[in-house]
């Protein structure tokens, strides 16, 4: 593992707005004049991003010190807060370093909440729409704690396919809410089928999925499915779920269990079957999150390591690791799963990520991020694990660990892979980072962050 260095925070780019504040213009900070550090790239100017946009989702109902204590807002209670958002920034990026310059942006306020997998949020691979699942609900104004947050439950349709249209207001720009339904509390994580029009929701039952059709006047729901294979009772609870490449799969991660379920899933347009795909397969303890490589060989979870998953420990957490599973070619309940390569990656890798080349992963490590700024044990941010792949077997190495902003659950590389943008949940920021392949593949920070919203945690780029 290399020895982590510290990004180089070179230009800060500041949309045009924060939902519900005063328009703000295109800045650069004062760390524009610093020399980079180890590892991170001088300024060239803003990185060329392959996409149309960044997406990202904020939630405003909490700091991330509320991971430690459980208040919401610490010692800042009755501060003027912000609202949960859904934003897109149009590429390419303009330069910070021009003061002149302004970003593009498109905002709409969306209820969300970062409790909970960083997959609460599900885009259509042709940019169509994005669904967005409420685990837990807003922070009223009596609500001081985690616990004074209602259960959550509703699952939000935003149309994004024309988001720039319209006028210079950024709220009042092209991207419109569809339609909102309550899908019911307990929810964890949505998957989106990869042709658009089938929808899987994580819960809202302890071992049930609910699966919704998209259609042109909105979200119609099918009906629950039992989760078969896994153990009843309190001891499993469904965390990640999601569709293989092909659609013809579907992956559900389980805490309690620390086991990962597969089955096969058929539709025909009026009724959905879903059928267990062999037997339930252990894993390591607490996978939380888990990711389908592009080739649908492999599927990975994220092993939190949290202990007991009615009572996670994640103060007291070690290393996370992954685990990779070879899926099998066979079809049918005696299909044999295997569990080929085991990683030790950052403390808390809730976030999850695989290159679009099969041969990259990418974790974002929480750490000890969250902990109060006098404790002995407290981390300046959280870290991003670059692991290499073997497509064909499995093996899995560590490349390097660099260290970034704070809770970076939310990443995703854009189109060719050439960079990835990673979340900052304090800040509200989304880092730009590259990556640098060759003999010595490495992330490397190009020094431009965008400004999305307090509370960032998951984000994605529009094709």
């Amino acid at each position: 593992m290399t020895t982590p260095t510290t990004p180089n925070t070179t230009a800060r780019l500041i949309p045009a707005l924060m939902l519900g504040g005063a328009a703000l213009l295109l800045t650069a900070c004062n760390s524009a004049e610093r020399a980079p550090a180890s590892g991170a790239a001088a300024w060239q100017g803003p990185p060329r991003v392959t996409g149309s946009a960044i997406v990202a989702l904020s939630d405003a109902d909490l700091r991330s010190g509320a991971f430690y204590d459980g208040r919401l807002f610490g010692d800042d209670h009755d501060a003027e807060r912000a609202a949960d958002a859904l934003t897109l920034v149009r590429f390419p990026l303009p330069d910070p370093t021009d003061r002149s310059a302004m970003a593009d942006v498109a905002q709409i306020g969306v209820t969300n909440s970062v409790l909970g997998p960083p997959r609460a949020a599900a885009m259509d691979a042709r940019g169509r729409f994005v669904l967005v699942l409420e685990t837990r609900g807003s922070a009223g104004p009596d609500a001081y704690t985690m616990g004074d947050l209602p259960p959550g439950g509703t699952l939000t349709l935003v149309d994004t396919t024309s988001p720039f249209e319209g006028g210079t207001d950024p709220l009042e720009r092209g991207l419109r809410i569809r339609a909102a339904i309550d899908v019911g509390p307990g929810t964890s994580s949505v998957a989106l089928h990869p042709e658009g029009a089938v929808a899987a929701i994580a819960g809202p039952g302890s071992l049930e999925t609910l699966f919704v059709r998209i259609t042109d006047t909105g979200i119609e729901p099918v009906g629950r499915y039992r989760l078969a294979g896994l153990p009843r009772g309190d001891l499993a609870k469904p965390a990640t779920i999601a569709f293989d490449p092909t659609g013809r799969r579907l992956a559900v991660t389980a805490l309690g269990a620390d086991m990962v379920s597969f089955y096969e899933f058929h539709d025909d347009g009026v009724t959905i079957q879903l059928r267990p795909w062999g037997a339930p397969l252990f894993v390591g303890n607490f996978p939380y999150t888990g990711e389908w490589t592009p080739d649908g060989r492999h599927f990975i979870t994220s092993d939190l390591r949290w202990g007991d998953h009615d009572a996670p420990n994640i103060i007291g957490a070690p290393d996370g690791r992954l685990s990779i599973v070879r899926v099998s070619g066979d079809s049918g309940e005696d299909a044999v799963h295997e569990r080929v390569a085991i990683v030790d990656v950052g403390v808390s890798p809730e976030g999850l990520v695989v290159h679009p080349a099969g041969d990259l992963i990418v974790t974002g490590n929480i750490g000890r991020s969250f902990f109060p700024e006098d404790h002995p044990d407290r981390t300046d941010g959280g870290s991003l694990t670059l692991v290499s792949l073997d497509r064909s077997s499995g093996r899995a190495e560590v490349i390097g660990e660099y260290p970034t902003g704070v809770a970076p659950q939310g990443l995703a590389f854009d189109v060719t892979g050439d960079h990835l943008l990673v979340t900052d949940f304090d800040s509200g920021d989304v880092q730009v980072w590259r990556v640098r392949r060759g003999r010595d593949t490495a992330l490397v920070f190009t020094g431009m962050v965008v400004h999305v919203g307090e509370g960032a945690h998951w984000v994605n780029v529009l094709p």
